[in-house]
C-alpha cells in the first residue's frame, strides 16, 4: 500500500512496532521506506499505540518516524531496566499490568492516560 492510499484512510487505533526507541530519537527503523509509511500511519490514527519489547528501549537506528510524545501508550515487557524506568518516569506515566493470558508483568508507558489499565483491557488479546 502506497503513501497516497494511506492518506485516504482514517482509523481509530494505530498499533505500531519499532526496531529501536530512545528519548533522543524516538521510534526508529533502519529502513527509509518503512519510516515513511509509519509516519503516514501516525497521521491517520486517532490513538497511537507502540508495541516495543524492552530490548529495543534505549537504542536507536537510522530513520526516525515518531517522537515518543506522539504515542498515547507504549506497551513493553517486564524486563525494562530500573534505570530506563526512572528516565521515562520523569515525563511519562508508567503503569504495570498483569497479563491475564500468561501471568507476566508488563509495562504501559503513557503520556496522560489515567485509566490506561482499563483502556488496555478493552483492546483484547494481541
Amino acid at each position: 500500500m502506497g503513501i497516497r492510499a494511506l492518506e485516504e484512510l482514517s482509523v481509530d487505533k494505530v498499533f505500531m512496532t519499532t526496531n529501536a526507541l530512545s528519548l533522543q530519537k524516538g521510534a526508529t527503523t533502519p529502513n527509509l521506506d518503512n519510516a515513511e509509511i509509519k509516519r503516514e500511519m501516525m497521521k491517520i490514527g486517532n490513538q497511537r499505540y507502540l508495541l516495543c519489547d524492552s530490548s529495543k528501549i534505549g537504542t536507536k537506528t537510522v530513520c526516525s518516524f515518531a517522537e515518543i510524545e506522539e504515542f498515547d501508550v507504549i506497551i513493553t515487557d517486564d524486563k525494562i531496566s530500573k534505570e530506563l524506568k526512572d528516565r521515562y518516569r520523569k515525563n511519562y506515566t508508567l503503569k504495570l499490568y498483569r497479563d491475564s493470558f500468561n501471568t507476566k508483568d508488563n509495562w504501559l508507558i503513557s503520556k496522560s492516560c489515567p485509566n490506561v489499565r482499563h483502556r488496555f483491557r478493552t483492546l483484547g488479546r494481541f
